[in-house]
């Protein structure tokens, strides 16, 4: 079995199963973890676990609003994190604030964020905004000032989940994308680490399209409806110089290249030691 990724789905475990993920963990460059509803003590214990056994974690998704906040001791010891999905919820200003999270190029913010932190993210290459958060916009004014937003941003997204007036959720900067929240994140997660064409992969090609003008007429445009990463076809949306770009484009140029990584996924009964050892 390849270790330069490894992708747990934890639900039912065997009574050593954290301890065998020690040495499987070491190489582990990608890690998602996903908590259905509550997040007891016994989840951040096995979160913090992970976290440790896996140094050298390049992206790290944690889709629980309250998790981020109670294994921010071991994330913040990840000294090549670039990309993050987590929320920002109960933590203060000093801990958004280290070096961990200011190094990042890729931050998908669940739930909220004060405003006026986003623009101390001088790296930030990429910006990931769900729409019903109560100041998303604020946070994109922020984020796109010319004096005092992110330098380096290319790239801003929001997600919106199609209730509302669309129109009151366009924000005027060519670097947006808003993309309909009708994704499964999770296998969208996958695709990124596998080096495929993730959301934000897609939303950079969008933002490339509308300056190298490859976008059609109304597709991408301020005036138009939120785009619908899993209904957009290049031969109908893109003119043929545009399709012909997206096809030589390389998939998400900026995951490093891991040949021969397939995910090794970890869900319902635990693998016992004899199927552990046949698959490497």
């Amino acid at each position: 079995m390849n270790k330069d990724l490894f992708a747990s789905h934890l639900r039912r475990r065997g009574p050593n199963f954290m301890d065998r993920l020690g040495e499987l963990m070491k190489h582990t460059t990608h890690l998602a973890y996903i908590i259905d509803v509550y997040y007891t003590t016994e989840e951040c214990s096995r979160l913090k676990k992970l976290i440790e056994y896996s140094p050298k974690i390049q992206d790290l998704a944690i889709w629980h609003y309250e998790a981020l906040w109670k294994v921010h001791e071991a994330v913040i010891k990840l000294s090549g994190l670039k990309r993050l999905s987590a929320s920002f919820y109960a933590m203060s200003k000093e801990k958004i604030l280290l070096p961990t999270y200011l190094g990042l190029t890729h931050l998908e913010i669940i739930e909220d964020i004060e405003p006026s932190l986003i623009s101390y993210f001088q790296n930030l290459t990429h910006l990931c905004l769900s729409i019903p958060c109560n100041r998303w916009r604020e946070t994109c004014d922020q984020a796109t000032d010319k004096e005092k937003g992110c330098r380096s941003l290319r790239v801003l997204v929001l997600f919106w989940e199609g209730f509302g007036d669309v129109m009151s959720h366009i924000y005027p900067d060519q670097r947006c994308v808003v993309l309909l929240d009708q994704m499964k994140h999770e296998v969208n997660w996958m695709e990124g680490a596998e080096g495929n064409i993730d959301f934000w992969e897609f939303a950079e090609r969008i933002v490339i399209a509308r300056e190298k003008k490859y976008l059609l007429p109304y597709e991408g445009g301020f005036e138009g409806v939120p785009i619908d990463e899993q209904s957009f076809l290049i031969e109908d949306d893109l003119t043929e110089e545009g399709q012909l770009w997206w096809i030589q484009r390389k998939a998400n140029p900026d995951v490093p290249y891991v040949p021969n990584a397939p995910i090794k996924y970890i869900e319902g009964e635990t693998l016992s030691e004899d199927e552990t050892s046949s698959e490497e």
